[in-house]
């Protein structure tokens, strides 16, 4: 079972027979990451998490946009991801740490650059604390 074919099924059973083959041609597979509250303390440098602060390279300053430090939103440890074909587009290990400024819509294209995606390979990281302009 799949997102995907969980979808397709869907709808061919509900859809507008004219749309089910232009929406069946465009769904592609996505995977679901499932949460629960964990306290920051408890959660080991390098898994991954949404929201909390930061784990970075020691090298790594806390990205900033327009010369406003960008919000923290996810961290993905990639070998906490499972073997399916369509994530080997990905590297297979390292962290992908997500950012973005929230003083921006980010539709715009004036904003291009407001969102950021990084990719680590260094496993040694720091927790971070927040910049002082963030809180």
């Amino acid at each position: 079972m799949s997102l995907r074919g969980d979808a397709i099924r869907l709808i061919h059973r509900y859809g507008p027979p004219r749309l089910v083959p232009n929406l069946e041609h465009n769904i592609k597979e996505s995977l679901r990451l499932v949460t629960r509250q964990v306290a920051e303390e408890e959660t080991p440098l390098g898994r991954t998490k949404i929201g909390g602060r930061p784990d970075l390279p020691d090298h790594v300053d806390w990205p900033v946009w327009r010369n406003l430090p960008q919000y923290f939103v996810a961290q993905v440890n990639l070998c906490d991801l499972p073997d399916f074909d369509f994530l080997r587009v990905l590297p297979p290990e390292g962290i992908l740490s997500f950012f973005y400024c929230g003083q921006t819509g980010g539709f715009d294209p004036r904003d291009k650059g407001s969102w950021r995606v990084f990719h680590f390979e260094d496993r040694n990281l720091r927790r971070r604390e927040y910049p002082e302009d963030l809180l």
